[in-house]
Order: structure tokens, then sequence, then C-alpha cells
């Protein structure tokens, strides 16, 4: 494994990990790797498997994700950072589901009922700033409306369990994700 490092100038989300993937969604279902136990090298970044994140996007080999020891359970969590670049920002985010040229375009196999996601975080989110939660239902191949919910804001130095509840629905996929960078 190869790996540049650029020093961050900011890291506004110290941790923030879906713990128990059953519990984020009202103790229904299962999210592959929802623990964030397995981890895949490339050059690089590493990046939690079968999680998409801003790391993939190749951003000049800079991370926008972290992997952490500093997990609520299991051995590992994710960090989410921003990094300033000239007069750009950098955002991190993590999700499950499909892009394509458009955005989000497909999501995963998920057919549980829940109308709550629960996650444990830490954070040191500087004012103005939020982490966003991303839920698209999928019915039928057909893309329902993009919600995006404040998940975490300021400073939160202990792990802590997040909760965002949704509108109750149907659905046979879901694209799922937490992106960070105002």
């Amino acid at each position: 494994l190869k790996k540049k490092t650029h020093p961050m100038k900011k890291i506004y989300l110290a941790c923030a990990a879906v713990l128990f993937a059953a519990g984020s969604f009202a103790q229904n279902g299962t999210i592959q790797n929802g623990g964030f136990e397995n981890w895949t090298d490339q050059t690089l970044y590493q990046y939690p498997t079968q999680w998409q994140n801003s790391n993939q996007q190749q951003w000049g080999g800079i991370e926008t994700v972290f992997k952490s020891t500093d997990a609520q359970a299991g051995t590992y969590a994710f960090a989410i950072g921003v990094e300033l670049v000239d007069q750009d920002t950098i955002f991190g985010y993590v999700f499950h589901g499909g892009t394509g040229q458009n955005g989000p375009d497909s999501g995963i196999p998920y057919s549980y009922n829940f109308d709550e996601v629960r996650f444990q975080y830490k954070s040191d989110i500087a004012s103005g700033d939020t982490l966003v939660l991303i839920i698209i239902r999928y019915e039928g191949g057909v893309m329902g409306p993009m919600i995006a919910l404040e998940a975490a804001v300021g400073t939160q130095a202990n792990w802590t369990q997040g909760s965002v509840s949704v509108s109750a629905g149907t659905q046979d996929s879901l694209f799922i994700g937490f992106v960070m960078g105002n």
C-alpha cells in the first residue's frame, strides 16, 4: 500500500460510525459491513468494504474518509473530514448504493420498513457545518425523493447515540449515506 499523506487543515467530523446495522434501521434488517470491520487497501487510500466514499473519487489523492481505531464497538469506525485546497472544499461522504453521471441512481436491496436511522458518533463539527443523512428509497426501480436530514452538529467528545426520524415508507432497495462539508 502506497500512501500519500496530506495534512488536514480541518477535520470537522472526528468519527461517525454506523454501529450495529440492525440498530441503524430501528433494529430491522442488515447492511453489509455495517460495523465497518472490513476495509480494502488501494493505492493512496483505504476505504470500508461495501461502502462507496469520497476517497474513491481520486481528488488528487486527498483523503476525506479515514479508518479509525477509535470505535464505539468492534475494531474500526470511519472519520469523515474536509480538506481545503486553494479556495475549494473537498468534502467527505460514505454511502451504500449506486451512482451515475447525474448522482445517485440505485440502492442496495433492503425491503424492511423503517422510520428511524440510529448510529453512534463523535464529532468536532465547525460552526455552520452539519453532518447530513441522505436516504433515497427505490420501489420497482423507480427512485423516490431524496431525503437529506441533519444528523449531527457541534462537538461531541464521547460516543453518542444519534437518531434521525424519517417518514415510514416501503422500498425494495435503499440508497443511504452520510455527507460532511459545507
